[in-house]
């Protein structure tokens, strides 16, 4: 197989090199930050692929990195800006992957006029270094990958015309509760219908409950990752607004959970989980407990990649 690294492409030193071989470079490099989306880790055919026989880089430079930058940005956008671990501020956890123009700035080491952009006009027809280089930096700061993620959760509901008060109804649905496992987004809630709604006697009440017990990582086989498996997991209240919010093991917002030994994010405690819910009236149901409206799990990869930082800061 064809030794796959930067150094095997010239970086960081490739203005002494023809352009088509660093542009090589960061076309398999490219495509083995794809692989975590794949459904096998096959670098052998990155190796054995040749992305760019020849490069016209009088005639096609510009064109060609523009062409490389829009299949980078959407291959960036998929990852976790692993950058941003250390900030306590949930406000700045509203998006955590890579934006684009946060990693153009990270490329050009935090000075925003060093930012080499094809996009902007700012490069010769020709092969630009300094935008192949700060391309490769962009390339090695794409290290946290999603990851798949399960939930574990019970479930119920009471719907026969039965139950005369909310809390009886809460009881008899938690009575009937199901196991099950999902990959979508996790809920923990209550909800209170008043019977006749659902064409049931005066006086009666349904429910629908779900409770969720724990989420979790189902990492690849055979791979294990640099550092921590993360969590993300942006909550808000059963009824989609922060008054509806109710629940231990979460707070309303973003949450972020490493996983544990075990491969689990959080463990939800037992509670009762239909405490403080209002009672529903004719056409008015109502919630207690929350919802996910955005789940995303991420590992580092770099254990698998080839191109990457190396330990001496040669392609730093």
């Amino acid at each position: 197989m064809q030794e796959l690294n930067w150094q095997a492409f010239g970086f960081p030193l490739v203005a002494f090199l023809p352009a088509w071989k660093p542009a090589e470079g960061l076309q398999k490099a490219l495509a083995e930050r794809l692989l975590p989306f794949a459904e096998t880790w096959d670098i052998e055919t990155i190796a054995e692929t040749t992305f760019l026989p020849l490069l016209d880089e009088c005639r096609a430079g510009r064109e060609w990195s523009l062409a490389f930058d829009r299949e980078l940005r959407s291959v960036a956008e998929r990852y976790l800006n692993h950058t941003k671990l250390d900030l306590t501020d949930p406000a700045e956890w509203s998006n955590p992957l890579w934006t684009w123009e946060d990693l153009l700035l990270a490329a050009a080491e935090g000075e925003e006029k060093r930012i080499a952009d094809p996009e902007k006009g700012d490069l010769s027809p020709e092969w630009n270094l300094e935008w192949a280089i700060q391309r490769m930096r962009a390339i090695n700061l794409l290290c946290y990958a999603p990851v798949p993620y399960l939930y574990d959760y019970l479930s119920g509901s009471t719907h026969n015309g039965e139950p005369s008060s909310p809390s009886a109804s809460i009881s008899a649905a938690l009575k009937g509760e199901e196991p099950g496992t999902g990959s979508g987004l996790p809920a923990s809630y209550v909800n209170n219908i008043y019977g006749p709604d659902h064409g049931w006697r005066e006086g009666s009440y349904c429910c629908n409950v779900v409770v969720c017990k724990k989420i979790y990582a189902t990492l690849p086989e055979g791979f294990t990752p640099d550092g921590n498996v993360w969590l993300f997991l942006d909550v808000t209240g059963a009824d989609g607004s922060e008054q509806g919010f109710s629940g231990s093991g979460v707070t309303f917002g973003m949450n972020r959970f490493p996983a544990d030994a075990e491969g689990v994010f959080v463990t939800f405690p037992d509670n009762n989980i239909g405490s403080g819910v209002a009672w529903p009236t004719r056409d008015h149901p109502t919630w207690g407990g929350w919802k996910s409206t955005s789940c995303q799990a991420f590992a580092d990869y770099s254990s698998l990649f080839h191109f990457k930082n190396e330990s001496g800061g040669e392609t730093s």
